[in-house]
């Protein structure tokens, strides 16, 4: 019941941004309809994932923990490396239909003019990617905690170093050596980043390629 709650809210939620948007851009003149909605919906949408995605994944061992159920599993024949796969997949699953519970309104963008179909499913490459990394975080904050309290912590602390520092270094880096760092180079380091890319047309394969190091960045949390 709660699943589908939370699914009916983001539904709602992203919809109610469309209708706003679509009166805001009723009047305005030079930008595409279909653009305009486009941006902010994508942008949402990202944020709102990676926030759903490490608390569903994290949740689900932590209850484990709450209810002393932990160690029986680990009487059965379920080894560790199964156990996080588990729990992992099956929080990405309710995430992932959450997500495409808010595809029709991305179609709708397309109707409206401005943004492609191909931008449309490079930006749920993004945010796939995305969550996946996330999930990843808060498997690993969850298994390396023994309280809810130092889980949340670690958990913001994986999630801002890799959304909010890690890009902002690989700049520095190249600003160092008197370089502009490159869009590929962003797109790559940054989902942010790559959405961005994607919702003006510009490089927006780079979005496949920062999925691809979302998952090679989420798979060693997993360990």
């Amino acid at each position: 019941k709660r699943f589908y709650l939370k699914r009916a809210g983001l539904v709602a939620l992203a919809g109610g941004m469309v209708v706003l948007m679509l009166l805001a851009a009723g009047g305005s003149q030079g930008t595409p309809m279909g653009l305009g909605i486009f941006t902010p919906l994508a942008i949402t949408t990202l944020v709102v994932m990676c926030i759903v995605a490490p608390s569903s994944a994290s949740s689900l061992i932590m209850r484990e923990k709450e209810e002393r159920t932990l160690g029986l599993l680990f009487l059965t024949d379920i080894s560790g490396w199964r156990f996080v796969i588990g729990k992992l997949f099956s929080s990405l699953f309710f995430t992932v239909i959450a997500l495409f519970s808010v595809l029709p309104l991305f179609m709708l963008v397309v109707s409206l003019g401005g943004v492609s179909a191909i931008q449309i499913g490079m930006a749920y490459v993004v945010i796939l990617g995305a969550v996946f990394l996330c999930g990843c975080m808060g498997v690993f904050a969850a298994c390396a905690t023994r309280t809810e309290r130092s889980m949340n912590g670690v958990l913001a602390g994986i999630w801002a170093a890799t959304f909010f520092l890690i890009p902002p270094a690989v700049a520095v880096a190249y600003m160092m050596k008197d370089l502009t760092p490159p869009e590929s180079i962003g797109s790559l380091s940054s989902p942010m980043w790559a959405m961005v890319n994607v919702i003006h047309g510009r490089e927006i394969w780079f979005g496949l390629g920062n999925a691809l190091v979302n998952v090679a960045l989420g798979l060693p949390l997993l360990w």
